[in-house]
């Protein structure tokens, strides 16, 4: 039995904190895509915090590891 695509999500998932109120969500994902490959970013200013949806879990265990 497999994960489900939600959980699946989950363990691909890199959160961000802390960002600066005026992040913008497109220069925030161009900057992002050269470092590492995102299926999708979700930025939520007034929490401060970004949620990427990488497209492997190796990756995003790669990007906290650093």
């Amino acid at each position: 039995m497999g994960l489900s695509r939600i959980a699946e999500a989950r363990t691909r998932s890199v959160i961000i904190s802390n960002l600066p109120s005026n992040t913008q969500e497109g220069l925030l994902q161009q900057v992002l895509e050269k470092i590492m490959p995102i299926n999708r970013i979700e930025v939520f200013l007034d929490k401060k915090l970004a949620i990427l949806e990488l497209q492997s879990q190796a990756v995003g265990l790669k990007a906290t590891e650093k």
